[in-house]
């Protein structure tokens, strides 16, 4: 990964991630010290795009659905929502997962990306969407009125299908219908 807002003195991929279906993740290419400035986009630099109102994002032409695993709300601007330009697949570090980078809000209209711990070449990076994603109003509403699950609620849904799949193995197999089947006999 390249560009001015990336630091070249670690250099990273975007690739396949470890986690199936979860699309690209992010990777380090060497080992990253923890403290590691990796990102840093602005909207001065064009590499955040910032965007105030829906009529203003509506403007842009693009989709709403798909916007809506991309746009993270900015604890010092909570009326906007923001873009990276380009945008960083990083998946969310579910509790299987420990996040290694996290979103710094310090300065409005500006997000630095900031390794919270030891990275080894090769490891695929990830940071907490509940943690890192700020509210953003009118954004918020707009995509849960069209029933979209917002980057800092995944967390929840991701632990309900850990949740899920655990009581599974638990009750053990289960019919078309949902009826449990203990040790091969069949639930009516």
């Amino acid at each position: 990964v390249g560009g001015p807002s990336f630091n070249a003195d670690y250099p990273t991929e975007f690739r396949p991630s470890q986690i199936a279906g979860a699309g690209n993740g992010w990777f380090a290419l060497v080992d990253i010290p923890k403290g590691t400035r990796l990102r840093r986009a602005s909207v001065a630099e064009g590499t955040l795009l910032r965007f105030s109102s829906q009529k203003e994002l509506m403007a842009t032409g693009w989709q709403y659905d798909e916007l809506v695993n991309y746009g993270i709300g900015h604890r010092a601007d909570p009326s906007s929502i923001y873009f990276l330009n380009p945008g960083t697949a990083m998946n969310h570090a579910d509790r299987q997962r420990e996040a290694s980078v996290r979103y710094n809000h310090d300065e409005k209209d500006v997000f630095e990306l900031i390794t919270t711990k030891d990275i080894k070449a090769g490891e695929e990076m990830f940071n907490r969407y509940d943690l890192d994603f700020a509210p953003c109003e009118w954004y918020d509403a707009l995509q849960k009125s069209r029933g979209n699950v917002l980057l800092p609620e995944l967390n929840e849904h991701i632990n309900a299908l850990y949740d899920k799949d655990t009581a599974q193995e638990s009750l053990g197999d289960q019919n078309e219908n949902g009826a449990v089947l203990q040790n091969g006999a069949h639930a009516n």
